[in-house]
């Protein structure tokens, strides 16, 4: 099976949610006046692709290193969101057909590249929409920009979700992803009691349903 890294790339020009600090890269060590390279590297966890847990939006939510793995690791449906849907809603959802899954990630824009200025207009799921996703018993839900939920809506969607148990997936690169069913890799790292943490995602094709 070949795999694609479906993670972005972290860089101090990386694209970030507005009021989050920014990647920066400092050199502790550097050869040749040390033996060897050394970085040091400051970001916040919700910077590049990333998992959120319930502790981002719930006070005695789970915190990232409580969340199964499990949930995270097997088959996941890729949807190609239409240019003219503006909001993921239950109407959208409706109208869309996925294999049997629990997880599910909706592919949404084209990145043009990893530095662009920050898009207040993305697609995103609504409150209606998470609902939906709830009720279908999905597990994991993924978007290809920064949040799952709508700039100036973004507690609500949040807390359906995370409180009914699904892990969010934020923050992936779709360009080269066709709508289908692959395998997933989703591993974040081992942040003891943090709220969300960077992740490295990986899917392996299985079955290509549509351009």
């Amino acid at each position: 099976m070949s795999w694609i890294d479906i993670s972005l790339p972290i860089s101090e020009k990386l694209t970030i949610w507005p009021g989050d600090p920014k990647v920066q890269f400092d050199w502790i060590e550097q050869i040749p006046a040390n033996e060897v390279n050394l970085t040091r590297l400051c970001m916040s966890v919700h910077s590049g692709t990333h998992i959120d847990a319930p502790l981002h939006f719930f006070e005695n939510g789970k915190s990232i290193d409580q969340i199964d793995l499990s949930e995270m690791i097997g088959e996941v449906h890729v949807i190609q969101v239409p240019e003219e849907v503006k909001v993921i809603d239950k109407s959208y959802l409706d109208t869309v057909y996925f294999e049997k899954t629990q997880r599910l990630i909706f592919k949404t824009r084209m990145w043009k590249n990893f530095e662009d200025r920050f898009d207040e207009n993305f697609k995103a799921i609504d409150e209606t929409g998470a609902r939906w996703l709830v009720e279908q018993g999905i597990k994991l839900i993924g978007i290809d920009y920064l949040s799952i939920s709508p700039y100036k809506n973004s507690a609500a969607p949040h807390q359906i979700l995370l409180g009914a148990g699904i892990v969010v997936v934020e923050g992936l690169v779709l360009n080269d992803v066709k709508a289908g069913k692959y395998e997933m890799i989703c591993l974040p790292i081992n942040l003891a009691g943090r709220e969300a943490a960077p992740a490295r995602v990986l899917l392996g094709n299985i079955q290509v349903i549509s351009g």
